[in-house]
């Protein structure tokens, strides 16, 4: 699998895309799924001026965008339509990527701007292994 690299300005362009795609949704919060989906939470957050929220309301009656940057095999959004079935089934839960992986994603967020097979690396990514470099020659 090909492996291609995303920068921050690429990432931050694409999350502003993804915003323009859910507005149309109106959702009054945003949750960034832990850890790769915090940094386009916030962007999208900062952009449409709707407050980040960090821990996921037991049961809520407003439209909320759980946000990730990438759907590889769906298993994530699958765990958070089984732990919240009623408020997905009503609407008010919908979820928002900046990337899908076609080889693998089985279930589809509602929101998301590029397909891609390629393995992602993301500018945080990268710098965990430059870190890790510098690390290890000192």
């Amino acid at each position: 699998m090909p492996k291609q690299k995303i920068s921050w300005e690429n990432l931050n362009k694409k999350s502003i895309i993804l915003a323009e795609k859910i507005k149309e949704f109106r959702p009054v919060k945003i949750y960034g799924i832990p850890r790769g989906g915090l940094i386009p939470a916030t962007i999208i957050s900062y952009y449409l001026d709707i407050p980040l929220i960090t821990i996921l309301p037991i049961k809520f009656e407003e439209n909320i965008i759980i946000i990730d940057e990438i759907c590889d095999s769906s298993k994530t959004i699958s765990n958070y339509i089984e732990k919240n079935k009623e408020e997905y089934a009503k609407g008010f839960m919908k979820f928002g990527t900046i990337f899908v992986n076609s080889n693998n994603c089985k279930n589809y967020p509602n929101y998301f701007v590029k397909r891609t097979r390629n393995w992602l690396i993301f500018p945080y990514d990268q710098e965990k292994d430059t870190i890790s470099k510098i690390q290890c020659q000192q």
